[in-house]
């Protein structure tokens, strides 16, 4: 399957589908790269979210993404990226007092990603972080 990635400009990019022979359901395998359901690379998404989480105005965002994307994303991440870094804290077990409030979401969830072993390869901060909460890790 072909699916568009945007990063600037669009390209094409190969993805795996595969069928699931217990339940007939379809999945497909992404790579690190991109996120569920997202048309552009996870860097570019995470890109424009630090600009605009670190006081940026929208219409001023490094991306090809229209006013409304970014608008939506702003409003779908800021609460996702906090829920990511609340589960990984936990899995990490960081006291609760010892919590420090980040008034840029993106910024506390690079944070908890340093004090997790590294991944291979150049890995996007909120791909790597579901990467780690998608799966049971021996922390």
């Amino acid at each position: 399957m072909r699916i568009a990635i945007t990063n600037g400009a669009k390209a094409w990019s190969q993805v795996e589908r595969f069928l699931c022979c217990g339940c007939r359901r379809s999945f497909t395998q992404l790579t690190h790269l991109l996120l569920p359901f997202k048309h552009y690379v996870a860097e570019e998404i995470e890109e424009a979210l630090r600009h605009v989480f670190r006081g940026g105005e929208i219409s001023k965002t490094p991306s090809g993404a229209s006013e409304s994307t970014l608008r939506r994303w702003r409003d779908e991440f800021q609460s996702k990226i906090q829920e990511w870094s609340g589960r990984l804290e936990e899995i990490l077990d960081i006291p609760k007092a010892g919590l420090i409030r980040w008034p840029d979401p993106l910024r506390r969830l690079e944070e908890v990603m340093s004090r997790l072993p590294p991944l291979p390869g150049k890995w996007p901060v909120m791909t790597g972080a579901l990467w780690w909460l998608s799966k049971p890790h021996p922390l």
